[in-house]
């Protein structure tokens, strides 16, 4: 059951000290600086600064600090983080797409632009403008699919948004949220506590925290689907936000301070402790 998003005292201290910039609802939004993002080949580092009114944008060699390449974007864009521990995304696992992103709130209604990079050169391969309040959330390996986190609506007693996917060639968004079809009629709400992705990038799993406890999003990047999976921890809300995630083989572990709290199979998505 995930009806109703409250923010606690945890999250809403993470929300100031990681998210550089405001996101869509329950998005952390964008980073500049350091971490950036590093390649799937750990070699390089790909980093959005602000520079005046501009973005810089540079990629960085992992190892010396060398900038390999860089290059000056009009409007300020930055990386995308895609949970409140600081986990930055917007790089394809084939290393053809880098998607960064801004969201601008005027009085005729919320913009959110994304800019998408060839991370080889960092020339623009294209521009995307979507009118609404749309966080981002992760891309399918070849960076043809991105997902969003799209802000339909807040207000005192919640927020209101559903994770959409929009086709990067075209700019076009699909129709429909992506929704679990074992629950197709409830509502996901949390805040995205922390992200660990297949080494494939073919899933990423997210784990939230929302007011009846915690749960993992877990979205199948080429196939348009999602699956939510309540992980039933009786945890403080001081320490839900230290929760962390490893895949080992078939598993998907939650780890708290080096112990072991529940496993969940990838291919069941059965949850064990």
């Amino acid at each position: 059951m995930r009806r109703a998003l409250v923010i606690g005292p945890l999250v809403a201290g993470l929300m100031v000290l990681v998210g550089s910039a405001s996101g869509a609802g329950p998005s952390p939004g964008v980073t500049f600086g350091s971490p950036g993002i590093v390649s799937h080949d750990g070699k390089l580092r790909y980093l959005a600064m602000r520079a005046g009114t501009g973005t810089l944008v540079e990629a960085v060699a992992t190892r010396g600090g060398v900038v390999r390449r860089s290059r000056f974007l009009k409007g300020r864009f930055g990386v995308p983080l895609v949970a409140y521990d600081g986990s930055t995304g917007g790089l394809a696992r084939n290393s053809k797409r880098l998607v960064l992103y801004s969201r601008v709130s005027r009085p005729g209604g919320t913009k959110t632009r994304y800019i998408v990079l060839d991370p080889r050169t960092l020339k623009v391969r294209s521009r995307l403008i979507l009118n609404g309040d749309f966080g981002f959330d992760a891309l399918s390996p070849d960076g043809s699919l991105m997902y969003l986190i799209h802000l339909k609506s807040a207000s005192g007693s919640g927020v209101d948004y559903e994770v959409r996917a929009l086709d990067v060639n075209s700019g076009r968004l699909f129709a429909g949220a992506i929704v679990d079809r074992r629950e197709p009629d409830e509502q996901m709400t949390g805040i995205p506590m922390t992200r660990v992705g297949s080494d494939d990038a073919s899933w990423a799993y997210t784990l939230y925290d929302s007011e009846h406890g915690l749960f993992v999003h877990a979205l199948h990047t080429t196939a348009r689907e999602a699956f939510c999976i309540d992980v039933p921890l009786n945890l403080a809300d001081n320490e839900r936000g230290h929760v962390r995630m490893r895949l080992r083989g078939g598993s998907l572990l939650l780890r708290l301070r080096g112990k072991t709290l529940a496993t969940i199979d990838t291919r069941t998505f059965e949850v064990k402790r």
